[in-house]
């Protein structure tokens, strides 16, 4: 793979839980070599009934980052790109592979540690009773989960429970290409303990490789009102990693996270990130005018905009113009480049049959 892509990511404590004084329940991870790059965030449940949750989340970011390099080693795996056609039947038995190798952890890790007195003294008396039993031991480790994977042939991505996954595309369009799952609502979660788990796992599969990245756990977008907000710090990230470098990039994550979730969720913050910084850096000029659209959509909504709505409106228009007229010349020049490579590749083969 080209050494343009870097993989990140980072994890910190909820302001809420420094107050408590609680653990973080959150994990993250990633993974380099030359076949592939890995992000993926774990988010622990923040209930009492779940008192190991937060071991549960870095055995879960363990045991997908071995699985997916496990898969992607397969010659097979390209065969992925077709499995939406198979009705998952590739991805599925990724995530059994996943789920088997996280169930396996928590089991060794409750036998070296069964659970104390103490230890569930928090926990309600329905799930000390079971627990105590040794009986449903996966529950106090519950989390949710979300991994992304991008290789030469394809990506994918996969996802238990809350949190978003969001791609930015090669024309600079930001979306969630893992479908939602309606029973993640408020405070409530699917998760990677549950006894139907394997059946609560959604996916995205392209053959196109996104322009960058990003896995945040609930604490991230929790922060925000809308998914835009979300994007505008998704694209801030993107602009300070290109202009300033991989480092500078790193830093000023890791010192925002901390300021994020103390004016946002109070939430424990991961964040996971695999960004094309060569292409990503050919359309800055597109995140430039996505920010000022930004920035103006939101001063009209505050009412604080010095513009009449009529000049604000007019401004807005002639944004959106230059962002699609960029756009469209991103696409011609992709259509070039193809022409010039089925055109090289006709006269190679010419070249071959003459001699």
């Amino acid at each position: 793979m080209s050494e343009e892509i870097l993989a990140f990511s980072a994890t910190v404590v909820g302001y809420n839980h420094i107050k408590k004084e609680k653990v973080c329940e959150d994990a993250s991870g990633n993974y380099s070599d030359e076949k592939m790059k890995i992000c993926v965030v774990a988010d622990g449940h923040g209930s009492d009934n779940y008192p190991r949750t937060y071991r549960g989340s870095k055995f879960a970011v363990d045991a997908v980052i071995n699985c997916i390099k496990v898969f992607v080693n397969t010659p097979a795996s390209v065969d992925v790109i077709k499995d939406e056609d198979n009705n998952y039947e590739m991805m599925i038995g990724l995530t059994t592979s996943i789920l088997n190798e996280w169930h396996y952890k928590v089991e060794k890790d409750y036998e070296k540690k069964p659970f104390t007195e103490a230890e569930l003294e928090m926990v309600s008396d329905k799930y000390k009773q079971i627990y105590l039993n040794g009986e449903g031991v996966e529950k106090a480790y519950g989390c949710t989960l979300i991994a992304y994977v991008v290789t030469d042939k394809y990506s994918l991505g996969l996802q238990i429970g809350d949190g978003k996954c969001v791609c930015v595309d090669k024309k600079g369009d930001f979306s969630e290409p893992i479908p939602w799952d309606d029973d993640c609502q408020m405070n409530v979660t699917t998760s990677i303990c549950d006894e139907n788990a394997i059946e609560e796992f959604r996916f995205t599969i392209s053959n196109q490789m996104p322009l960058a990245v990003f896995c945040g756990t609930d604490g991230i977008d929790d922060s925000y009102i809308s998914s835009e907000e979300l994007y505008a710090l998704y694209r801030s990230i993107l602009k300070i990693i290109i202009k300033h470098g991989d480092e500078v990039g790193k830093k000023e994550i890791e010192t925002y996270l901390p300021e994020l979730t103390k004016r946002g969720s109070g939430d424990d913050v991961s964040i996971g990130l695999i960004i094309d910084r060569e292409r990503t850096k050919n359309i800055e000029s597109i995140f430039d005018k996505q920010a000022e659209l930004f920035e103006l959509v939101s001063g009209l909504k505050e009412q604080n905009h010095q513009m009449s709505i009529i000049e604000a409106e007019k401004k807005i228009n002639e944004i959106k113009e230059d962002i699609s007229k960029s756009q469209f010349d991103i696409e011609m020049n992709s259509v070039d480049d193809l022409a010039s490579l089925i055109e090289n590749e006709e006269e190679y083969i010419g070249v071959s049959f003459e001699v």
